[in-house]
């Protein structure tokens, strides 16, 4: 199959059944998505709808980065939930630009983070 960098879409995918259902629309209106999501939160059936699945260990910011720029992707959309909570899982690592980034933050509140 070739892809069409025009048409390639990133959809940055949380938990929940939103990214779902817009993975399915977008489909439909002929996007190519690599649908990204942290391990173990995306959807079941997501994979139905992506031209490719990525996932990465969820706040680690330079995985992402990485996938982003090995995809070829210069447009991305984001769906889904994201949980604070996550990141004080036991496992959660953080990589060394996510702690750079949260270092900078004047405070750890949601509205502070996601934007």
């Amino acid at each position: 199959m070739i892809i069409r960098q025009s048409n390639l879409l990133g959809l940055l995918a949380g938990a929940g059944r939103f990214p779902l259902y817009l993975a399915k629309t977008l489909t439909e209106k002929n996007w190519n998505l690599v649908v990204i999501g942290p391990e173990g939160k995306l959807e079941p059936g997501i994979e139905n709808y992506a031209y490719k699945i990525r996932t990465f260990r969820f706040a680690c910011f330079g995985e992402l980065v990485d996938i982003l720029q090995e995809e070829g992707i210069s447009q991305a959309i984001m769906a889904g939930k994201i949980e604070k909570r996550w990141m004080f899982e036991p496992e959660m690592e953080l990589d060394e630009l996510s702690l750079k980034i949260l270092r900078q933050l004047p405070d750890r509140k949601d509205d502070t983070i996601m934007n």
